[in-house]
């Protein structure tokens, strides 16, 4: 009920083309490899427990821990996308969200921190040093905690849009759990990918250990 009927259709259309290019776009040889699709569908069950543990304020205004970024360093930008929703279905079905606004979930929640932790780590690719701490610190941490700040800085703008809540209310009550939320995620994907990469680097798609540690 937050929102106008016609903004959930307009939400549906735009994920379905988004996901029917992720599927048709997905690097699906990858999890032709039994070790990958395991890794692939446990970080999605991860997320799952992750999402779970929320809190807020008052209706549409949740907050939770999203690990999208570190999904993203993982296994892509395309199959990141498309396990963010097999995880919001799986947190749907269970009643954690409503099924009406599945693809505005979807959008906010995935697609949103899948292209910020994306485009940051194509940036940091193409203009910074390649070196371990410049990847865990850059596309691990400074991402993830960008990630859910434009997450929740697009939600509250739809919010505000809609006229579900005032923006006023919004950027007093809503807006600066965020800057706390940053730090958490940040930390969290940050130590995840440290973790990773310095002891599996094969489950993470965008990591080269000869580039990135063995040359330097």
């Amino acid at each position: 009920n937050l929102f106008p009927g016609n903004w959930f259709w307009t939400a549906n259309v735009l994920f379905a083309l988004l996901l029917a290019l992720a599927v048709r776009r997905a690097p699906w040889y990858r999890l032709k490899d039994g070790e990958q699709l395991n890794v692939w569908l446990g970080a999605c069950v991860f997320l799952m427990v992750l999402w779970s543990i929320k809190t807020g304020l008052r209706p549409g205004l949740n907050f939770h821990l999203l690990g999208v970024t570190a999904l993203t360093l993982m296994m892509g930008p395309e199959l990141a996308f498309l396990g963010v929703a097999i995880v919001l279905a799986g947190v749907t079905l269970f009643g954690g969200a409503g099924w009406q606004s599945f693809s505005l979930n979807a959008l906010c929640m995935g697609l949103v921190p899948v292209a910020v932790s994306y485009t940051i780590y194509r940036l940091a690719d193409r203009y910074l040093p390649k070196n371990f701490f410049v990847y865990v610190f850059v596309n691990a941490f400074f991402a993830s905690a960008l990630s859910i700040a434009a997450a929740g800085l697009v939600s509250s703008g739809l919010m505000w849009l809609s006229g579900a809540y005032r923006g006023t209310y919004l950027a007093e009550q809503y807006l600066p759990y965020f800057i706390l939320m940053a730090w958490s995620e940040a930390m969290m994907g940050g130590m995840a990918m440290s973790m990773m990469v310095a002891y599996r680097p094969q489950w993470v798609s965008t990591f080269d250990d000869a580039l990135y540690i063995r040359n330097k």
